[in-house]
């Protein structure tokens, strides 16, 4: 098989990915306590914005500025999830450091002008990536040295967050260079970065749907 078409292939999984996480929550919908909506709203969220990126790109033939879109959201998301929802311990000063790079993100984003891939830079997504893999990398300190409780859940979630996130955040720290060399060197980039982005994805879904079944019982 061809590369470019096993590649256009690949981007179809996560939105189906996507769209099953969203039949979950759906299903679930009544059962599901306040985790369980966060991640169902993500779900919904993310598939408009693949859906809308596709039919963007389509008609103006470059999407790149939903890449900063969705970095938003997942600050949103991943800040939510980790402060209210995974570490035992409030801490204040990871909301104080969230709220002002929302802000400044949404600023960028706003002034961004993408009208060449060539002129397209991913500053935003440098500071998205950055904050999430933090938040990763306290978490993971705090289960290793005992400071919280030891959930498969949240080591599930958090290794997946912690890998696509790191290849995310490589990615965009040379992302000027990666989308003007040749195809054949990015593209093994890209695979490996939707291979991961799926498997969020599909933990996600995953941590929704055991949400769901553990409710029932």
């Amino acid at each position: 098989m061809d590369i470019s078409l096993f590649m256009r292939l690949l981007t179809l999984v996560s939105p189906i990915v996507l769209l099953t996480g969203v039949i979950i929550g759906i299903i679930n919908i009544k059962k599901n306590p306040k985790i369980g909506q966060l991640i169902f709203g993500y779900f919904i969220i993310e598939l408009i914005i693949e859906i809308a990126s596709r039919y963007w790109g389509q008609v103006n033939k470059n999407n790149l500025i939903f890449l900063s879109v969705a970095g938003i959201v997942d600050v949103l998301f991943f800040s939510t999830l980790y402060i209210r929802f995974f570490f035992a311990r409030k801490r204040i000063w990871l909301i104080f450091l969230s709220l002002p790079a929302i802000l400044l993100l949404i600023y960028m984003m706003y002034h961004k002008v993408a009208l060449k891939p060539s002129a397209f830079d991913a500053y935003d997504k440098v500071i998205c990536d950055s904050i999430i893999v933090l938040f990763a990398l306290i978490s993971s300190y705090d289960l290793i040295n005992g400071k919280e409780e030891v959930r498969k859940d949240v080591m599930r979630v958090n290794a997946a967050v912690l890998l696509s996130f790191s290849l995310d955040l490589l990615i965009s720290l040379t992302y000027n260079f990666l989308i003007n060399v040749g195809q054949h060197f990015v593209i093994y980039f890209w695979i490996l970065r939707f291979v991961l982005l799926t498997a969020l994805y599909t933990t996600l879904a995953y941590t929704l749907w055991q949400i769901g079944k553990n409710r029932k019982h």
